[in-house]
Formats: structure tokens, C-alpha cells, sequence
């Protein structure tokens, strides 16, 4: 009789904290920003998402199968290295994502408005953006970049 009760008690103990398990934390790392490098002045340059090292590139990590939205904060110019300001758009499938951090499963999103994903079996994405420079003729000569910001919530 006595083992059965120990084997029942351990449970009772054991039960409230399995049941109180939070899920993994939900965590947002910025891998790189978005870098336009030298621009030609009235000329228009266009970044994909899959534009490799230019693209800005954002890790998510959280629980297996939690449904999460981006929200992206948007910059209307980049700033170049000589003080020259360029403004800067975003269109209908400027961002992706991927599982497997590879062009080949990139999936387009629009980063104009809040998106909301699933998150893998691993619990980790990559986000990418690129956008369209558009410099005028009297372009300040530089590399050109700009900051922009990803929040990320669980739903």
C-alpha cells in the first residue's frame, strides 16, 4: 500500500506545476539592417527581400506552433554616411519570411501593415525587408542605410 501512496502523492505535487509550464519566451533578434551601400544620384535602386547582405534581417524565436504578428515601424528615408538624406519606400512584398533562413521557402508579405505567422515545429523564423531608395540628382555621395524596428506579439 505504501508505494502506491507515495507514487500518488508525487503527483499531486508534480501536477500544479506541469500544469503551470509557461511556454518559451518569445524573443526578436536583429541579424542585420537595411543597408541600400552607395546609391547614383536619380537613379531608383530597388532591394528585395532575398537581396542577400543588403536586405534588413530579423530572427524570431518562440513556443512550436504559436501564431504571432510583425508590426514594422518604417523609416521614409535612409541617411548616408556624408550627412545626404534619401527617401525611402516599401511595397506589398517587400518582407518575407522563412523557416529555413533560404530564398528557396521565402514567403512574401506585405511589411505596410501587421502580419500575423504560425511559428515551425523549431520555434524560429527569419524576417527579411528590403524597400526602394529614390535619391535625387543632387545625391551627397556615401553608403546609405536606415534603422527600422519589428515588434513582435503572440496571439
Amino acid at each position: 500500500m505504501r508505494p502506491r501512496f507515495v507514487l500518488f502523492a508525487l503527483l499531486l505535487i508534480a501536477a500544479p506545476a506541469l500544469r503551470g509550464q509557461t511556454p518559451a519566451p518569445l524573443r526578436v533578434n536583429v541579424l542585420r539592417q537595411l543597408e541600400f551601400g552607395s546609391l547614383i544620384g536619380g537613379v531608383d535602386a530597388t532591394m528585395g527581400p532575398a537581396d542577400g547582405k543588403a536586405t534588413a534581417m530579423f530572427e524570431i524565436i518562440g513556443p512550436a506552433g504559436a501564431t504571432v504578428q510583425l508590426s514594422f515601424t518604417l523609416p521614409g528615408q535612409i541617411v548616408g554616411e556624408g550627412g545626404g538624406r534619401v527617401g525611402v519606400s516599401f511595397g506589398p512584398q517587400s518582407a518575407a519570411y522563412s523557416i529555413n533562413e533560404s530564398s528557396a521557402d521565402n514567403i512574401p508579405f506585405d511589411p505596410r501593415a501587421p502580419f500575423s505567422l504560425k511559428l515551425p515545429q523549431s520555434g524560429r523564423v527569419v524576417v527579411m525587408i528590403g524597400g526602394m531608395a529614390r535619391p535625387s540628382r543632387q545625391l551627397i555621395s556615401g553608403r546609405y542605410s536606415g534603422n527600422l524596428s519589428l515588434s513582435v506579439t503572440t496571439q
